[in-house]
Parts: C-alpha cells; structure tokens; sequence
C-alpha cells in the first residue's frame, strides 16, 4: 500500500496533533504550544511539548520526538500503516489504494511549489527594482509600512511577462511548470507561453504552512499604469486559476498568518479582500483571511475552524453594513447551519455603511475595531434579525409564520442536540418578544395541572419511529407525497434522526432527477431494489435489518408492497400526526419538571405555550 507525502498532509491536517495525544495525556497550554508529563518516561515535571502549527512533539527529557503517526505508533504499539489505519477512522477518511500515479502526483507537486516560490521571489526583486519605484510608492501611500510588505512578501508583476520567462528558464524549470503553475498560459497561436499577470500589484496566495500556491493580481491606478492597447478597463482583480495544489473554495489568504495569531488567542477574521487583511494585521488584528475571490465556501469555514486551536472555535465573519453586506452575511449563514456542530460556530461584525477595515480604522482607531470583533452578533442572533427585520408580527398568522420559518432554517443543522438548543432558544425569543406587555406574567395559578398520562414512553417512541422509518425504506413510492412536510420531520434518537437524514438526502435528489426524466435508465419508474442497495450503503446495518424482521409488519401493516401508494401514504401520514403528540407528550411533562424545579416565569410561559400547541391537536382532531 502506498500511503504518499501528500495523503499524510490531508490526514494531519484533519487531525490537530493536541486532540490526538490530549486523548491520552493531560495537556497545559504553554503560549503557542501545549505542555505534559512525557507518556513516554516517568516525570513529575513536564517536558514534553506539543506544537500543533509545525506538526510535532518532543521531550526535553527523554528525546523522544515525532508527529501524530509517530506518537501513535510509539504510544499504541502500533506498526505505520496501522497507525495510518486507525487514524485514518478518526479523520473520516478512506484509505488510498496503492498507485504509482500518486507517487508521481507528489514528485509534480514538489517542483510546483519549487517554482511559485521562484516567481514570489522575482515578484518581489521587482517591487524594489528602481525601475518600479513608483509601484512601491502607492502601495506606501496606502498606509502599507515595509515590514507589512514584506511580510505578506508583496510583489510586482512587470508588463513585459517574459523578463519573469527568462527568469525561470534559467532556474531550469521547464514552460509546462510555468504553465502547469498557473503563472503562464499557452499561447493560441503557436508561440511562447505568455505571462498570465501583467503590470499588476501581486499578493503571494500561501498554505496553511506559508508555501506559495498562487497569486491575486491588483490592477495598478492609471497614473502609473500604460493606457490598454485595447481601451477596455481591466478587472480590478485577477486570480491563479485552480492548480493541482491550489483549490480556491478550500484555502483562505493569509491562513498562516491567522494560524499563529489563533495560537496567541486572537480571533480569526474573516474579511472581503487582500488589503483588508494587510490592513487589519497592520493595526494588530493578525487573524484576518479572506476569501480567494468567491463568497466564504462551507470547506473554508471548516479549514478556519480547524486552524482555531481554542476549545470554542467561533470564526467572525466582517462585513460592511449595507445591503450588500446584509445578504452576504445571509449566505454565510445557510452555508455555516449545514456543518454547524457542538462548539463550532460563526459569529458576525457589521462596519458602518461604505466603510472597510481599512477606512474604518483610519476613521475610529484600531481600538474601535477591535471592539466590535470581540463582541460580535451571535449565529442566533443573526438567524433572529434576518426573520424579524422589518416585518410585523401583529397577528397570530403572522407568528406563526416566523415559527415555521425559523424551525424551517434550522432544520438543516445536522447535530440533533445542537438543533433542539437553537429550536428551543428561538423559541424563547418569540415568547420575549412576543409576549403581552400590558398584562402581568403568567401567574402559577393559571398552569394546567391536569395530568398527562404516559404515552407509550420511549419504548412506544421507538416502535413508532421503526415503523415510520422502515416504511419509508420499504416504500419509496410515497416519498414525493410528503414534500411539503419532508424537511420538518424530526426524530427523538441521533441513530433514527441519522437515518432519516440519510433517506431524505437520497429521496430530494433522486427525485429531482426523476423530474428532470434522468433517473436511472431513462425511466420514470422507481427501482426500488437499486433504491434500498443506496440506502443500504451507511452505517445503519443494525437498524435496517429490523425493516426486515416479521414483526416488522405488525407495527406497519400498511409498508407491505401489497398496499397501494395512496392508503400507504394516508397511513404514514396518520402515525406520524400520533407520533409527533407523542413527542409533544414528553416536552410537557418535562416543561412541567423544569418549571416545579425552578418556578422561573420563562418556564411557567414555555410550559403554557406546549399546552396550548397540545390543545391545538386535540381541536383539530375533533
């Protein structure tokens, strides 16, 4: 099995060196790095360090020295492609099945990198060419100290692209490494490959371990740039086209940066360009990144959270505060609420309208910025005002729209537990907010007492969901009559709620295709054996294999093949209105709990809202 450089980066990567050996060994912080008694020789004070941002372990005391294969290898006894193995499991990846291609793949990457770090260094040599002196003269006047610029190691593309040709040629790299790079394109017309950045400001793009990857392009103002040949207005900004070691929707500017700024306890920033992180650093605020030219991509909110080395690992996304803005800020919610999970999340900074960090900063002081980053709106908060602002919540129609929407926006969260913390902490803002001033709270007096009886309990709860569950294995073919209610339906267990996520994430698209007459074979007719193979590919073995129990159909009659769709659909559609009572059931005698347990107003309201949602049903019912 071949187990390349390039795999071993991505599994080190996913797996922070501090989780790993925290699993076994009690960690201290220690500045940038973490501290512990050595697991490998006896000691009562600790020498042994962990530094997550290089990758590696060592002990003063006994030498021992290595990274996450390494230690577990030495701690677990285990060869190197079990330690892979098992690591491997954790990371939720698969293992790479041996081929010479990736073998070659790494070699080809070590000579990309070789030559994106040659062009930086020519891009820089020109910035500081007196030819160029007027180049280096605006960016100053931007504010931009020299430490700044060579720091985030800023350059100068010439206009003539083949000064930077002849450059490399005698470096020994070849045109296809130019081009391969990204830094040169293939000339149409059967000449040499011409440069793909021109009379540009450059900004090296690096990994997250500072190796150049790409380049963004700002066009230069007019009084130090020729006019174009063309008359047409260049774009402001041009970007590296995707190479084979840059991926633009997974990688962020400036991640290095903000990898050790995390580590020193600074937030991670995210803002809209180059300049506003430059900027930002500059005035201290060194955990500043910034998208690469898209809007923020879920991939690179995940990579910031992985770079965020503190327990709750919150990354603020800054924007300016206009309409633009505003539904920016939108779209990085419906991205985040699809990965969101236990102590992972976003938090949101909005500048006053026309302002960006860096006029902002000139404008209030660093102070003033810094301020609002360390005290930004919440990702609650945030789903709050988008389904508040500038509406009326006069009527009780009206309210119970904003319920639905809300409990609609969140029920893409895939953690359960996270997904009752917000659905419930929503809920206490419509009570808050909701609730009528002009009368007193809610006097104990007024809490039915009348008792609910037990509905089954959890063992009734799980016939239930078994039942609902395995017809929908069964039956594919009522799926498409439970769309308007397929994205509210909730189970009680994580292994159920898994399962039926599961379903629904298959069910949307092969429907979709089914509409768009592309399902398999070209028919409209549901391959139901090929449907149940798909389903049966997750870790849900043990769960399945109850559909195909006899007593199965004791609990679902109507799930039988024998039953036609519209009766099977009814049927579903009845348990599942039980179903929900049931859970209803629960919440009350649970409210009823929270409320004798605390006598808090908030309780004695949530636990008269669920009575009134019960006596609702029960209306409906009659």
């Amino acid at each position: 099995m071949s187990i390349t450089p390039q795999f071993l980066e991505q599994l080190k990567d996913r797996l922070p060196l501090s989780d790993i050996i925290g699993k076994r060994v009690k960690l201290t912080r220690a500045g940038r790095e973490y501290k512990a008694c050595c697991p490998f020789h006896k000691e009562k004070t600790p020498s042994f360090y962990i530094n997550n941002d290089k990758g590696f372990y060592h002990c003063f005391g006994c030498g021992a020295h290595g990274d996450v294969v390494g230690f577990t290898m030495a701690h677990d006894n285990m060869s190197f492609i079990e330690a892979v193995e098992v690591l491997v499991a954790q990371a939720g990846m698969q293992m790479p099945q041996q081929s010479h291609e990736d073998i070659e793949r790494a070699e080809k990457q070590k000579s990309l990198y070789a030559v994106l770090e040659a062009v930086t260094k020519f891009y820089e040599a020109q910035l500081n060419d007196p030819r160029n002196k007027e180049v280096l003269a605006y960016i100053r006047e931007r504010g931009l100290r020299d430490e700044t610029i060579s720091n985030f190691r800023l350059g100068y593309s010439p206009q003539n692209g083949e000064e930077l040709r002849q450059y490399l040629l005698k470096e020994k790299f070849t045109d296809a490494d130019m081009i391969e790079a990204g830094v040169f394109k293939q000339s149409q017309h059967g000449g040499a490959p011409y440069a793909f950045f021109r009379d540009r400001l450059m900004f090296p793009v690096a990994d997250k371990r500072g190796r150049v990857v790409a380049f963004g392009g700002r066009v230069l103002p007019e009084n130090i740039r020729p006019p174009s040949m063309s008359g047409d207005k260049p774009p402001k900004y041009i970007n590296s086209a995707e190479t084979p070691l840059f991926h633009k929707g997974h990688m962020v500017y400036a991640e290095s940066h903000a990898r050790a700024a995390s580590a020193q306890g600074q937030p991670i920033v995210v803002v809209e360009g180059y300049l506003d992180v430059i900027a930002c650093n500059q005035a201290g605020i060194k955990g500043a990144v910034a998208p690469l030219g898209t809007a923020l991509t879920e991939d690179q909110i995940q990579t910031l959270w992985r770079a965020i080395q503190a327990p709750e690992k919150n990354v603020v996304l800054c924007f300016d505060g206009d309409n633009a803005g505003r539904r920016a800020a939108e779209r990085a919610v419906e991205r985040a609420l699809p990965i969101l999970k236990a102590s992972h999340t976003i938090s949101f900074v909005f500048l006053p309208e026309g302002e960006d960090p860096d006029t902002f900063v000139q404008r209030q002081g660093v102070g003033a910025l810094q301020a609002l980053i360390a005290k930004p709106l919440t990702l609650l908060d945030m789903i709050w005002s988008m389904a508040v602002t500038g509406k009326n919540f006069a009527t009780p129609e009206s309210r119970a729209g904003l319920a639905e929407h809300l409990d609609n926006v969140i029920s893409v969260i895939p953690d359960q537990n996270l997904r009752y913390h917000f659905r419930k902490m929503l809920q206490e803002k419509q009570f808050a907010n909701f609730r009528n001033k002009t009368k007193n709270s809610a006097s104990n007096s007024n809490i039915e007492t009348v008792r609910i009886g037990k509905i089954g309990g959890d063992t009734n709860l799980q016939k239930q969901e078994l039942a609902l569950l395995g017809t929908l294995y069964h039956r594919p073919d009522i799926w498409e009559g439970l769309s308007d209610i397929w994205f509210n339906i909730n189970m009680s267990q994580d292994e159920t709620q898994a399962f039926f996520e599961h379903i629904c994430t298959f069910a949307t698209e092969y429907l979709a295709e089914m509409a768009r007459g592309d399902a398999a074979e070209g028919t409209e007719t549901l391959d139901i054996p090929a449907i149940k193979r798909h389903l049966d590919n997750g870790n849900f073995g043990a769960l399945i294999e109850k559909f195909g129990s006899p007593n199965f159909y004791l609990l679902a009659p109507f799930a039988k093949a024998s039953v036609d769709a519209g009766t099977a659909l009814a049927k579903w559609r009845e348990m599942y209105s039980h179903y929900e009572k049931s859970l209803l059931g629960e919440d009350i005698a649970g409210a009823r709990r929270q409320w004798a347990a605390t006598l808090d107003d908030a309780e004695a309201e949530r636990l008269l809202e669920l009575q009134r949602m019960r006596k609702s049903h029960l209306h409906e019912e009659g």
